[in-house]
């Protein structure tokens, strides 16, 4: 069978391995990144647009003078930073760390785990669940960290977030879809593995404020 050539795949500065796309799953899986299913168009347009590197950063414009440098924490703001390294940035992403927690799970270290590889739960029990929520999860959060850096840069005269407001905003978005997704899914093909995902995520507190439906725990 003919086998895609990886040069014309606008990935290469995720460093994957030279053959990384002569496995069909991850060109499914690439394919996937431009409609996925159960997350709305702007959050998942968004996504994919990250994983090639197609949102604009301040490392682009290092030529200029001064250097433009991150608007969080005024590091030299490359994919990397924003994707692993921004103070804020973690910050957000403390708060849903409470996921991978509960479950037992390690957070992705770098952009490969980050887009092809899932986060996998101690308990295999939970592993196709997870599968449907963490993409959910990783495009409502790092949506609503974009956000705030563009109200920063271009709306400055709108009052800063802290990174407790963004998490909740993103906590709010992740609910909403999380009810769609419970709503369309399948009983007997996906709801229930979703459902005890959820069951099992109920025992953090914040998780069950903030992001958990209240069908779940009703």
């Amino acid at each position: 069978p003919p086998v895609a050539d990886s040069s014309l795949i606008p990935t290469k500065h995720l460093g994957l391995p030279a053959d990384f796309y002569a496995d069909p799953k991850r060109l499914k899986q690439l394919a996937v990144f431009s409609r996925p299913e159960h997350i709305l168009p702007r959050y998942g347009e968004f996504v994919y647009k990250t994983l090639l590197r197609a949102n604009a950063m301040q490392y682009l414009f290092q030529y200029r003078s001064p250097q433009p440098t991150c608007i969080f924490c005024g590091s030299n703001e490359t994919y990397q930073h924003f994707l692993f390294a921004c103070r804020y940035g973690l910050s957000v992403w403390h708060h849903f760390k409470r996921i991978q927690r509960a479950l037992q799970c390690p957070f992705p270290r770098n952009a490969f785990e980050l887009f092809f590889e899932l986060p996998k739960p101690q308990d295999g029990y939970y592993v196709r669940g997870l599968l449907k929520i963490w993409p959910i999860v990783r495009a409502c959060v790092y949506y609503q960290i974009w956000l705030q850096r563009a109200d920063r840069t271009f709306r400055p005269d709108l009052t800063p977030k802290t990174p407790v407001d963004t998490a909740i905003h993103a906590a709010n978005l992740i609910k909403m879809h999380l009810r769609l997704l419970l709503r369309d899914l399948p009983l007997k093909k996906g709801y229930s593995k979703v459902f005890n995902v959820l069951r099992a995520l109920s025992v953090d507190p914040w998780l069950k404020l903030h992001v958990i439906p209240d069908s779940v725990h009703a």
